[in-house]
């Protein structure tokens, strides 16, 4: 939402701007794709096709996305506030970062398994969460054990070993792929 200042003109907050160019790009990708992503057919008329309503919704998000990211566009060149925008997206970014650590966590453990890859990363994470101490880190240790106990174990949640599993001995590969 915008606030207005002193004189009465809108003044946009921190990171509209780019939230509002950002989800016009998402929106036009996504009409971009309709033709991949609903069926249109021949013999049906213009307002009963699948795909009709959704494009008008994305449509309509395009333009007003669109208009509202020209709007504060020529707001933030008028009141000179790009460096304040450019702060908020510094910081709304930082978010990314774990994704990117669950990500690489997804990738990783059909090779390591699921309990050495939770292992690894419940640490990391700690780790880079600020949790330095030996104790904190066996904590995440232990929480990371007992959340594959609990999912592998009691629950049965069928999650394929990791193709380390491959390197040990038949009985033990065999209790780890099913316990752990």
């Amino acid at each position: 939402m915008s606030e207005q200042d002193s004189s009465g003109e809108q003044q946009l907050r921190p990171g509209e701007f780019a939230f509002t160019l950002f989800m016009t790009v998402v929106a036009v990708l996504l009409l971009s794709l309709i033709t991949e992503e609903t069926r249109f057919y021949k013999r049906l008329q213009l307002p009963t096709q699948p795909g009709f309503w959704p494009a008008i919704g994305l449509g309509g998000m395009v333009l007003c996305g669109a208009a509202l990211s020209i709007s504060g566009w020529m707001k933030n060149r008028r009141s000179g506030s790009s460096q304040s925008e450019m702060n908020e997206i510094a910081f709304i970014s930082r978010a990314g970062e774990f994704m990117l650590w669950f990500m690489v966590y997804v990738w990783i453990t059909p090779w390591t398994g699921y309990l050495f890859s939770t292992l690894i990363f419940m640490t990391c994470l700690s780790w880079r969460a600020g949790y330095r101490s030996g104790k904190m880190q066996l904590v995440a240790a232990g929480l990371a054990i007992g959340i594959v106990v609990l999912f592998k174990s009691f629950l049965s949640v069928k999650i394929p070993s990791g193709a380390v599993y491959d390197l040990l001995p038949p009985a033990l590969q065999s209790f780890m792929a099913i316990n752990l």
